[in-house]
């Protein structure tokens, strides 16, 4: 493995650093792009870094990066999987991180590891079910996680966020919904809604073909058998020796009430793991982590609306 790191000094104190690793092929197998120094707020906005980095490609003709992407639509207990994940890796291969939920970052320190992305997608919880990009061919030389939900919970847990968390988050991307919305309310808004949720995920069940290997992920099998599919997830990206025991042990560590104690106590220092008041366990980042929640919540009329969408446009791969 190579790593060449190039520090290019911009202007105004400002420098712009990137690190590419490339395996003995030659394939670039990872990438880090990082901006430092400078107050100036256009210069450390998002169209000045992507100018940088669009520079940088261009000089060097770099090959596409080829990494693991783990997508989701928010909601789907992404969080929970990062933190079993991060701590997993970090003890396994002794590093020193701050914060094992930044899976990106815990796996640039594994040599041997694959760039990390973890993302949602495009995120199509904002946008209206016809405005959903309909092609992936972005990922086409990259592994894919899909980590997916109950469409039902997804809204659910969706409900909450907007209604009590969203605040926590600066970021375009934020949307938040006023306190009088009721679940009922919500059930009709479209933007990011019921409909969107499912067809985001038909669209990537037309195109799970198209990426180098696919793998689907559901939250209700991590909930009844977490060992198990994180067997599947270290089958799928070729990593071997990982203690069963170890497995174990932070299976339990991150189990609902212990992680729901560490947002309450702040332990992590993670924005990933705060909640909106702490008064409120409706704003809590690991608010109920159930199967099956939004029964809680909607009434037979809702609940018969939302499985006739389910039954009628999700395609049934998904298993809802």
């Amino acid at each position: 493995m190579v790593i060449h790191i190039l520090p290019l000094d911009i202007c105004c104190g400002v420098t712009a650093c990137f690190e590419t690793k490339t395996a003995p092929n030659g394939d670039t197998i990872g990438r880090r792009f990082q901006i430092t120094g400078g107050n100036s707020t256009m210069i450390r906005s998002n169209i000045f870094e992507k100018l940088t980095k669009k520079l940088y490609n261009n000089l060097f003709q770099l090959k596409p990066v080829k990494a693991v992407y783990w997508l989701s639509f928010p909601k789907c207990g992404r969080t929970w999987l990062r933190l079993m994940l991060g701590s997993i890796f970090v003890e396994h291969y002794r590093l020193n991180v701050e914060d094992p939920m930044d899976l990106e970052g815990v796996a640039d320190q594994i040599p041997h590891f694959s760039r990390f992305i973890v993302t949602h997608d495009g995120d199509p919880h904002t946008k209206l079910p016809e405005d959903l990009p309909t092609s992936k061919q972005q990922y086409r030389d990259s592994k894919v996680i899909l980590l997916v939900r109950d469409p039902r919970d997804v809204l659910t847990s969706l409900y909450f966020q907007r209604k009590y968390r969203e605040h926590l988050h600066k970021s375009t991307t934020a949307i938040t919904i006023p306190n009088e919305t009721s679940v009922g309310d919500f059930l009709k808004l479209r933007q990011g809604g019921l409909e969107t949720i499912i067809e985001y995920y038909n669209i990537w069940d037309q195109n799970k073909n198209i990426v180098e290997r696919f793998m689907l992920l559901r939250y209700e099998d991590l909930h009844e058998n977490t060992f198990e599919q994180l067997q599947r997830v270290f089958h799928f990206l070729d990593i071997q020796g990982i203690p069963n025991e170890l497995v174990h042990a932070k299976i339990e560590y991150c189990s609902f009430d212990n992680m729901q104690a560490m947002e309450r106590l702040n332990n992590m220092n993670s924005f990933r793991l705060r909640p909106g008041n702490l008064e409120n366990e409706e704003s809590f980042k690991t608010r109920k982590g159930k199967v099956g929640g939004y029964k809680e919540y909607f009434d037979e009329v809702q609940i018969h609306y939302m499985n006739q969408m389910i039954a009628n446009k999700l395609h049934p791969i998904f298993g809802y």
